[in-house]
């Protein structure tokens, strides 16, 4: 069996995988979960995901809280591993989620939020691959005990990246859309601020404009992007804490000519 883990601030995230899944499957396990601790485990362990491809074949020694079949003859397999990794984090940390990425760029730490189709993950992936910026995770963002988390996951794109020949895999997500797997090996773990809000909206007949937003607009466009809570209290503070102590801007592009144009006048 082989572990993986993660310490970060308070608990441990641990993911196990079956010897045989992990063989077959090493190079994309290990750009999957580079951000994390890699071991050949024996010891009994409990709380963990484990990931496994043979049910026959569960080591007894595992009490998971999670656990996920692999079924590699299937092509969307990688969805299903990555979104066991991401429901296993929520139920460990059980703090609010926003659905997002967050990275760090000339030395500010940018939170982009938006609806599904705004372009997230694409300005995401073009902001790392200006070589100045680290990734804290994309996709998920976990508020937790005052600090910002990310865990370094792969960026999933609907388009493929020809700049960029270090694919992961391919798969489709629920909605059938197809997916293209990148790695993000620039990480860091945590951050306890955040700069600058942004809500992308790309388009092809965009106006190539931003615009600041008032406190009570960010405070509704974040409430708009959580994925979890755990109740209304712990929303609150934390909404509160990101949106009343960060700029928040809406920009609207064609092109990531334009998008960098935008943004470094942003910052």
């Amino acid at each position: 069996m082989i572990k993986f883990i993660k310490e970060i601030v308070d608990i441990n995230i641990v993911i196990c995988i079956e010897n045989e899944l992990y063989i077959e499957n090493k190079k994309i396990f290990n750009k999957v979960l580079f951000s994390f601790n890699r071991y050949d485990s024996y010891d009994e362990i409990e709380d963990v995901l484990y990931l496994y491809k043979y049910r026959s074949k569960i080591n007894k020694r595992i009490r998971p809280l999670c656990r996920r079949k692999c079924d590699t003859t299937n092509q969307n397999w990688l969805y299903y591993a990555l979104c066991a990794i991401t429901q296993y984090i929520q139920v460990k940390l059980n703090c609010t989620i926003l659905h997002g990425s967050c990275l760090i760029y000339n030395n500010k730490k940018l939170l982009i939020l938006g609806n599904r189709y705004s372009g997230k993950t694409t300005m995401a992936k073009n902001i790392l691959q200006s070589q100045s910026a680290i990734l804290l995770d994309d996709d998920n963002i976990y508020i937790y005990k005052s600090s910002i988390i990310g865990f370094g996951l792969p960026l999933a794109l609907r388009q493929k990246d020809d700049t960029d020949n270090n694919i992961i895999g391919i798969t489709y997500d629920n909605d059938q859309n197809l997916r293209y797997i990148y790695p993000a090996f620039n990480t860091i773990d945590t951050v306890n601020s955040v700069d600058i809000i942004i809500f992308p909206h790309y388009l092809h007949n965009a106006n190539e404009s931003f615009k600041f937003l008032t406190q009570k607009d960010t405070i509704q466009l974040l409430l708009n992007n959580i994925h979890y809570t755990p109740n209304m209290t712990q929303l609150y503070y934390d909404i509160c804490k990101i949106g009343l102590n960060s700029q928040a801007v809406i920009m609207e592009y064609s092109n990531t000519n334009n998008m960098f144009k935008m943004l470094n006048e942003i910052l």
